[in-house]
């Protein structure tokens, strides 16, 4: 097992073992508040707040294979069913990211299915980003499911031009 990957296992049982200490202590939904876990492909922590009715702010700091990100989002919910549930929620949001990454990967489009080439240089990346998803919200415990896809668009970079697709699934302690 890589010590990588294994970080990531440390670092997610600290934060689930966090999250149930402070299960005693919360409500239900209708949160203004939300402390995200999203443990698959990358490690991300995210914490978010709503500040009107179902739009605010969040702002992620990500470990990602090559690197650190640190991203801000402006974030809207819509309800899925609002006739049916009140548990299902369509997420959306539009911010922009800051990256220290220290490799990255260049691909020949004249012979796709060759291996790219690693190159071992450190860089600063800068950015767009978006964000959709699905919110499932426990109405009764102080926790919610989410699925969402992270599209980005970096203009500093060692490209002049990169995009990313980022999906993931999460935990959140809201309160």
């Amino acid at each position: 097992m890589k010590g990588h990957n294994f970080k990531h296992m440390k670092t997610t049982y600290l934060l689930i073992a966090f999250l149930t200490a402070l299960l005693a202590t919360a409500n239900g939904q209708d949160y203004q508040h939300a402390v995200k876990i999203k443990p698959f492909g990358e490690l991300c922590i995210s914490y978010k707040r709503i500040t009107g009715f179902e739009k605010g702010y969040e702002v992620m700091l990500s470990d990602l294979e090559n690197g650190y990100s640190v991203t801000g989002l402006m974030v809207h919910h819509t309800p899925v069913l609002p006739r049916k549930s009140s548990k299902w929620f369509f997420t959306y949001g539009y911010g922009a990211h800051a990256g220290l990454f220290h490799q990255y990967e260049v691909y020949n489009p004249f012979r796709p299915f060759d291996p790219p080439r690693e190159i071992n240089r450190r860089y600063v990346a800068l950015g767009l980003d978006g964000s959709a998803g699905v919110e499932y919200r426990m109405l009764r415990h102080p926790f919610l499911f989410s699925w969402d896809v992270n599209p980005n668009i970096e203009f500093l970079g060692p490209d002049v031009f990169r995009v990313n697709i980022y999906s993931n699934l999460g935990v959140a302690f809201v309160f």
